[in-house]
């Protein structure tokens, strides 16, 4: 589902752009501001995971 070379991941979660002391700053958690807060592609991951569990535990 998700491509998980190092490169990949740097460039999905655009890390070479990140203002990190924003995070120091406002927290992380719930923020709209950072990539890695995004949920877009959970259904793909959903769906990905519902072949191999059970449907009771996704």
């Amino acid at each position: 589902v998700f491509n998980l070379r190092p490169a990949a991941i740097i460039e999905k979660l655009r890390l070479r752009n990140i203002h990190y002391s924003d995070t120091a700053v406002y927290g992380h958690f719930n923020s709209c501001l950072f990539p890695w807060e995004d949920v877009d592609r959970y259904n793909e991951l959903k769906a990905a995971v519902e072949k191999y569990v059970d449907r009771e535990y996704v």
